[in-house]
């Protein structure tokens, strides 16, 4: 059975990877995800004035210029996620 990784953006370079390379990717960008989450929820308690649409623009940048290895769809997929997740949760 192959893993399901949903609504996620398979980098071109990884087009050659077998499946479990693929979700063991996914799942790392998963635990990316739940830290990124972690820290802008800090972010929004410790600056209540801050909306979440600029919260996403700012970490947007700042993902960028880490340097990981991500590329910008990637990057996009998170911060998206991010925003979506700290809407539902207000």
């Amino acid at each position: 059975m192959k893993p399901r990784i949903p609504d996620y953006h398979i980098r071109s370079d990884w087009q050659m990877k077998t499946e479990a390379e693929l979700f063991v990717r996914y799942e790392e960008n998963v635990q990316l995800l739940e830290h990124l989450v972690a820290y802008s929820q800090c972010k929004l308690m410790e600056n209540p004035s801050w909306k979440i649409d600029w919260l996403g623009r700012t970490l947007l940048g700042r993902v960028r210029r880490k340097g990981w290895d991500l590329d910008r769809q990637e990057i996009r997929w998170l911060v998206t996620k991010v925003k979506q997740r700290l809407q539902s949760s207000s």
